[in-house]
């Protein structure tokens, strides 16, 4: 447990050497859904895996809960452990958007990157895309609990948060469903743990903002000002097998191939959306072939096998 000003968050690091791999979950998601691909990273680099505010091991954090504020933790967080850059990201599904948003706010502290089926900014979240919903709003940068503590959950969100866990214990009393039964079998209890207790984010007093969804449009009109977004980094970008039939999707993982020129799209047709769980190896050699690349300043695809 990291004190990042007030409030700490859960680090997990192993290995050593540099650069530094740091794992980014999925929505929801918790540190141990890489307990198949951290053992192996750490043989060759020193990787990192966390919780965010409000999930698993870690505290509440302050508000409004956005994506740059998840973004402006983590790089607090580095930076009170000691773990100086540079980095190499790797995230799943939303992890792998606040990766692309790191690199927007820290360039210079991201050397690589591997996209574990990550959402992209046109993602579909109701009608149509969540960022055609953006209303201008500024989005505000990383809040510090000093300024931007959260308030007590009212009445109504305790009885939600209550009923939520509730509904997560039940679970627990069940195997894991798939593909989480993936995880070993010594590291299920703490992923138990840690997926049965979230913390509900408080709403913000005042208008209600989405604020995804302006995050969402400020990272898409940011990257139409370049194709090349990233120049020559290596860019490793891991599709699941939604990738082979869906042609948005597949248009989606292309667009994000093409933020730099040094870059490389692998669709695991066999893989779900949880690639780090179902095909590890392939995680593992993408981290690897990043960190290869990194250390030998060529292209992705001039590493020999």
């Amino acid at each position: 447990m990291v004190n990042i000003g007030g409030y700490s968050l859960y680090l997990n690091c192993t290995g050593h050497g540099g650069p530094t791999v740091v794992l980014e979950n999925g929505l929801g998601d918790v540190s141990t859904t890489w307990s198949l691909v951290q053992p192996k990273i750490s043989k060759y680099a020193q990787v990192c895996s966390y919780d965010r505010a409000y999930d698993g091991f870690s505290d509440r954090g302050p508000i409004p809960w956005t994506f740059h504020q998840e973004v402006f933790e983590l790089h607090q967080l580095l930076r009170a452990a000691g773990i100086e850059p540079p980095y190499i990201l790797v995230g799943n599904s939303v992890g792998g958007l606040l990766n692309q948003l790191y690199k927007n706010i820290y360039p210079d502290e991201v050397v690589g990157i591997v996209l574990v089926d990550s959402t992209h900014v046109d993602t579909v979240m109701g009608p149509g895309p969540l960022r055609k919903i953006a209303d201008g709003t500024p989005v505000p940068m990383g809040k510090t609990m000093a300024d931007a503590p959260p308030p007590p959950l009212t009445k109504e969100e305790q009885e939600i948060q209550d009923r939520a866990l509730a509904n997560v214990a039940k679970q627990n009393e069940a195997p894991l469903p798939h593909p989480y039964d993936l995880i070993p079998r010594e590291n299920q209890p703490v992923y138990r743990w840690e997926h049965s207790h979230p913390k509900l984010p408080p709403s913000v007093p005042g208008p209600q903002v989405n604020w995804w969804a302006n995050e969402m449009q400020q990272m898409y009109l940011d990257r139409q000002r370049k194709v090349d977004f990233y120049g020559d980094m290596p860019l490793l970008v891991l599709a699941a097998q939604d990738s082979a039939t869906n042609p948005e999707r597949l248009r989606q993982v292309n667009d994000m191939v093409q933020m730099s020129t040094n870059s490389m799209l692998i669709i695991d047709t066999k893989a779900d959306h949880n690639i780090q769980l179902t095909s590890p190896d392939l995680v593992v050699w993408s981290i690897r072939r990043v960190l290869d690349t990194v250390h030998s300043h060529s292209k992705l695809h001039d590493i020999k096998e």
